[in-house]
C-alpha cells in the first residue's frame, strides 16, 4: 500500500547514489550522470527526488576524480577506491550508513518517479528489489533478468552477459533501485563473490544471499516500463529526454497552462510556470527561468534562466 508524502517525511533512511563506472558507450568526456536531461545533470534528478523528503541521509559513491564536483555539495560523497562494482561500491558506503534502512539507486535511472520511492519506503521486507517488464520489441535490452521460483517467490537475478539464450525471453528485468535493512546488509554483503571471468562484485547477488539465509526479499513492480529505463547510451538519453518532456508538458497542461503546440515546445525541468500562462509553438524555456502569471510566451522565443513578466 502506498503511503503519503507526509508519513515518508517521519522516517528515517539512508539514500546510497551509485555514480561510478565507465562512459566507453556513451563516446563523451564527461561522465553519463553529468550529461544534462530536461536542462539538469542526470544525477541531480535523482538526487533531487530524495531531496523532497525529510530525514533523509543521501551520499553518492563515485571516484576519486569527480567526488569534489560541485553538483555534490550538498550531499556526502563517498569514493570507490577500487572499481570493483555495484556490491563494492555499496561496500564503501557502509561506514557511513547511520539509519536502520538503505535505498540504493543507480545513477543512470533518473525518470524514477517519487511516487515509486514512497512505495519502496513502505514495503516491509528485509530486502526489496524493484521490478518492471521489457516490451517483446525489446528484449535485447541489456537489463538483468529477474527469476522467480515455483511458488512466485524471488529466486534471483542473473546478469545480461551471463544469461543462457533461452533466458534472455524473460521480460521481468531489474530496474536499480533496492532497499535493504542495513544490519542484515552490513552482515551478507561480505559473502558477495566476484563471478567467474569478471573483476566485478554484483549487488543483485546479495537478494539471493538474504533468500538463502531465510530473510525476507519482496518485489516492488512497477508497471511503467518507460519510468525504468536506464541510460547507458546517446539513444537512450534521447529516448529519456523525450519520455521527461512530455511528463513536464503534460504536468503543466493539467495544471492549466495552455501549451498551443506541445511537440514543438522544450521546458527546462527548472523552469517555473506560472498561472493562465500560454505558450505557442517553437518556444524554448531553459535554466531557471520563471515565467509569471497570465503572459503569452510568444512563438520562437528563447528564454534562458530569465523571469518574464
Amino acid at each position: 500500500m502506498d503511503i503519503d508524502a507526509e508519513k515518508c517525511d517521519k522516517k528515517n533512511f539512508d539514500v546510497v547514489i551509485l555514480a561510478g563506472g565507465n562512459n566507453s558507450r556513451m563516446h563523451t568526456d564527461l561522465p553519463k550522470f553529468f550529461l544534462k536531461l530536461a536542462d539538469k545533470p542526470i544525477i541531480r534528478h535523482v538526487i533531487d527526488n530524495y531531496k523532497l523528503l525529510q530525514n533523509i541521509n543521501i551520499h553518492v559513491v563515485t571516484n576519486k576524480k569527480y567526488a569534489s564536483n560541485e553538483l555534490f555539495l550538498d550531499i556526502n560523497t563517498i569514493i570507490q577506491q577500487k572499481p570493483n562494482g555495484t556490491a563494492g561500491a555499496v561496500l564503501s558506503a557502509l561506514p557511513h550508513l547511520t539509519s536502520d534502512k538503505v535505498i540504493v539507486q543507480h545513477s543512470d535511472v533518473p525518470l524514477i518517479s517519487f511516487s515509486t520511492i514512497k512505495k519502496l519506503i513502505s514495503c516491509n521486507a528485509d530486502a526489496v528489489v524493484t521490478v518492471s517488464s521489457i516490451p517483446d520489441s525489446k528484449l535485447s535490452s541489456p537489463y538483468g533478468r529477474v527469476f522467480y521460483n515455483k511458488n512466485g517467490d524471488f529466486e534471483r537475478i542473473i546478469e545480461y552477459k551471463e544469461l543462457r539464450d533461452e533466458q534472455k525471453l524473460c521480460d521481468k528485468f531489474n530496474v536499480g533501485l533496492y532497499k535493504f535493512d542495513v544490519s542484515l546488509l552490513k552482515n551478507l554483503l561480505n559473502e558477495v563473490k566476484v563471478h567467474e571471468g569478471s573483476t566485478e562484485l554484483y549487488l543483485p547477488d546479495v537478494l539471493h544471499i538474504f533468500d538463502e539465509n531465510n530473510k525476507t526479499v519482496k518485489v516492488l513492480y512497477v508497471d511503467d516500463y518507460y519510468e525504468c529505463i536506464g541510460i547507458n547510451n546517446m539513444p537512450e538519453l534521447v529516448q529519456a529526454e523525450d519520455i521527461l518532456q512530455k511528463r513536464i508538458i503534460n504536468n503543466l497542461i493539467q495544471s492549466g497552462v495552455q501549451i498551443i503546440s506541445p511537440s514543438t515546445v522544450y521546458i527546462s525541468s527548472e523552469a517555473q510556470i506560472g498561472k493562465n500562462v500560454i505558450i505557442e509553438p517553437n518556444v524554448v524555456i531553459k535554466g531557471k527561468s520563471i515565467i509569471n502569471d497570465n503572459v503569452i510566451v510568444k512563438s520562437f522565443s528563447y528564454i534562458n534562466g530569465e523571469i518574464v513578466k
